[in-house]
């Protein structure tokens, strides 16, 4: 199994500094942590409270993007990204761009990138739906019991990622920067493999 810290590192490479582009959905962001992310997550009580006893100012505003520690980000990052996919529960390989994506734009459109890429192999088709279930867990091994199935599902993932985000109204103004993103992680996975 990946672990955290080795994704983590990947993704945090294409999410340093302080951005408030207007073109951004995410609003103002830190180290790859947007305020609307933080404010829809803190929504949630349990999250409210764990980010409160982790340090972080609530209500969210723009000072708590701006005042987050490394240990704070490094934090949320695990807890809303990582442990949610129950990560033990998928390949090696696969984890690697569906927590990327996760980062980038949310788990539901990993998810979906990933059941489309499962639909390209034989056997049983998965409904698109962006839900996590028994049936896509299943599947998912069953195509990442070797190295090299593993590896071809990821890389599909990634290919169904590439078509969203080229689908986007912003992509000629992020385009670049997430393409170069989807090339580094192919290299990476190809390299692992």
């Amino acid at each position: 199994m990946t672990d955290f810290e080795f994704a983590y590192r990947f993704t945090l490479k294409w999410e340093r500094g302080i951005i408030d582009h207007p073109s951004d959905p995410g609003g103002l962001t830190n180290d790859g942590i947007s305020i609307n992310f933080l404010k829809n997550y803190s929504n949630n009580a349990e999250n409210r409270h764990w980010l409160i006893s982790i340090g972080v100012e609530v209500p969210i505003t723009r000072k708590s993007v701006l005042n987050l520690t490394v240990e704070q980000k490094k934090a949320i990052y695990r807890r809303a990204f990582w442990d949610v996919m129950i990560p033990e529960t998928w390949p090696s390989i696969t984890i690697i761009p569906l927590y990327d994506m996760s980062v980038n734009s949310g788990y539901g459109r990993a998810i979906r990138c990933l059941q489309q890429a499962c639909n390209e192999f034989d056997g049983e088709k998965l409904i698109v739906d962006g839900l996590v279930g028994k049936l896509i867990r299943a599947r998912v091994w069953d195509l990442g019991v070797t190295k090299r199935l593993d590896l071809e599902l990821a890389l599909k993932s990634i290919d169904y990622r590439e078509n969203f985000l080229r689908s986007l109204q912003t992509f000629n103004i992020f385009g670049r920067g997430w393409m170069n993103r989807i090339n580094d992680l192919r290299m990476l996975l190809n390299y692992l493999c």
